[in-house]
C-alpha cells in the first residue's frame, strides 16, 4: 500500500518497495524517481527536476531539424555501422536537410513528411531537379531516417509523446510511404534477381580462374557481400573444418579503402563452405605460400574500434594482387561490365550473387533460422521473401514434391 505523506498534490511520497521518499512528476509523460533519504530531499529535488525539464521543453522549442540530426550523428548513432551512418548522412545532406533542415522540430506534422515522400517517389526534389521519381526503396531510406530522427528526439525529450504519436506510432496519422506504382508491385512480385544454373555456368567460364573467380564463388557458395569477400583474411577461413567467419568488411570512406565492423550485429557469423569452394580456397592458398613465402604486409585503416581510426598490418589477405598489392571491390567493376555487355546478362550485379545463395537454399528446404543465421540477417522478415519468391530451383522442387506425392498416392501413370 502507498502511503502519500507528501499531502495531497505535492507530488512527493514516500516509496512502500524500499521505505525511502520519491516524487512525481506529469508532463507529456509520467517522471518518477525515488531514493531520496528524506522529505525535504525530495521536495528540493522535484523542483529542480521541474526547473531542468521546463528549461528543456523551452531549448526544444527552438531546436530545428538540422539541430536535431546533428545531435543525432553525435549521440544517437554510436552503434550503428560506419556505412549507415555515411548513408543517413548522405540521405539527410543531399535530400531532407534542405527541405525542412531550418524548421522548428516541434512544427513538423507527419502529413506534409509523407506528402514530401510522395513527391520524391512520383517526381524527385531539388536535388535531382525533379527529373524522375526516385526508386521506391531509395524513398524508402529517407522514411527511416525521419524515423530515426524523431525517435532519438523523442528519447531525449526534444519533442512529446503527442508528436511521436503522430509521426511514429498512431495508424491513421503516423508518417508513411506513398502507394507503390503498378510497375513497382509487378517488380516486387517478381522477387529478387536470382541466376540459374546456365548462366551461372557462362559466367563461370569468362571468369577462368583469377580473383575475380574466387570472389564470385565465395558470394555464389557463402553468400557474402561484396564487402565482405574483399575484407577475407585466411585466418577468417578454417580449411580444416570447412567453415567461414564474416566479422568485418571493406568501406571506401572519404575516397580511402578500410575495414569497418559487419553491416549489423547479425552479420558477424560462420557459413559452412562446400566441398567444391573449399577445394578452390586450398588451391588458392597452396598457391599464394609458394608465390608470397608465407605472410604479405599491407596496411590498412581499419575503422572497427568505435570512435578510433588507426593503421593496422594485415598479413594474410585472401585477395592478394601479383605484386603484393590488396584487392578492392572495386576489381569486380571491370568483369561486372562484360558480363552485362559481352555476356548479355543486362540485369548483372554481384549482390545478386547472394540472392541466388539465399534462394536456391531456400528452395532445397533450409530451415528458415538456419537461412536467416548463415546469411547475416538482421530480420527474419528479410529471409521469408527467398521462400515466398519464385525461382527455377523452387519450381524443379515444387514439381518434385508433386510427383511424390501422386506416387505415395498411387496415382495412375
Amino acid at each position: 500500500m502507498k502511503h502519500n505523506s507528501g499531502g495531497s498534490g505535492s507530488g512527493v511520497y514516500r516509496d512502500p518497495s524500499n521505505g525511502t521518499w520519491a516524487f512525481r512528476v506529469v508532463r507529456d509523460k509520467n517522471y518518477r524517481r525515488s531514493g531520496f533519504r528524506t522529505k525535504a530531499l525530495a521536495t528540493e529535488a522535484r523542483v529542480e527536476f521541474i526547473k531542468n525539464l521546463s528549461q528543456q521543453a523551452c531549448s526544444a522549442d527552438s531546436l530545428t531539424l538540422d539541430d536535431a540530426f546533428a545531435a543525432y550523428l553525435n549521440d544517437g548513432m554510436l552503434s550503428n555501422a560506419s556505412g549507415t551512418v555515411r548513408k543517413k548522412r548522405s540521405v539527410y545532406t543531399h535530400h531532407i536537410g534542405p527541405v525542412f533542415g531550418n524548421r522548428r522540430l516541434t512544427t513538423l506534422t507527419a502529413g506534409e513528411i509523407s506528402l514530401y515522400l510522395e513527391k520524391c517517389y512520383v517526381k524527385g526534389d531539388q536535388y535531382n531537379h525533379y527529373a524522375r521519381g526516385y526508386a521506391y526503396g531509395y524513398v524508402e531510406g529517407f522514411l527511416k531516417v525521419f524515423y530515426a530522427i524523431f525517435g532519438y528526439c523523442y528519447r531525449k525529450g526534444f519533442i512529446g509523446r503527442e508528436q511521436y504519436q503522430e509521426c511514429l506510432v498512431d495508424e491513421a496519422s503516423r508518417i508513411r510511404m506513398p502507394v507503390m506504382s503498378d510497375e513497382d508491385v509487378l517488380k516486387k512480385r517478381g522477387g529478387v534477381r536470382v541466376y540459374n544454373r546456365k548462366e551461372i555456368e557462362v559466367i563461370r567460364t569468362r571468369l577462368g580462374s583469377g580473383a575475380a573467380r574466387l570472389a564470385f564463388e565465395i558470394a555464389l557458395n557463402c553468400g557474402l557481400r561484396i564487402s565482405e569477400v574483399f575484407a577475407l583474411t585466411w585466418n577468417d577461413i578454417d580449411l580444416t573444418q570447412g567453415v567461414l567467419s564474416v566479422n568485418k568488411q571493406q568501406l571506401k570512406i572519404e575516397q580511402e579503402w578500410c575495414l569497418c565492423q559487419p553491416k549489423y550485429i547479425a552479420s558477424y557469423r560462420q557459413v559452412f563452405i562446400n566441398d567444391y569452394l573449399l577445394q578452390l580456397l586450398k588451391s588458392e592458398y597452396d598457391r599464394q605460400q609458394k608465390l608470397f613465402k608465407g605472410k604479405t604486409p599491407i596496411r590498412v585503416t581499419d575503422r572497427r574500434k568505435t570512435g578510433r581510426v588507426q593503421q593496422t598490418v594485415i598479413g594474410d589477405f585472401v585477395f592478394i594482387k601479383e605484386n603484393g598489392g590488396h584487392y578492392s571491390s572495386d576489381a569486380f567493376r571491370y568483369w561486372s561490365r562484360v558480363i552485362r555487355k559481352e555476356l548479355h546478362i543486362e540485369d548483372f550485379t554481384f549482390h545478386s550473387l547472394r540472392h541466388t545463395f539465399c534462394s536456391e537454399l531456400a528452395a532445397l528446404g533450409c530451415p528458415v533460422s538456419e537461412l536467416c543465421r548463415m546469411a547475416g540477417h538482421s530480420s527474419i522478415n528479410t529471409t521469408m521473401r527467398y521462400y515466398i519468391n519464385s525461382t527455377e530451383t523452387a519450381e524443379q522442387a515444387a514439381r518434385a514434391s508433386l510427383n511424390r506425392m501422386a506416387e505415395a498416392k498411387n496415382c495412375p501413370l
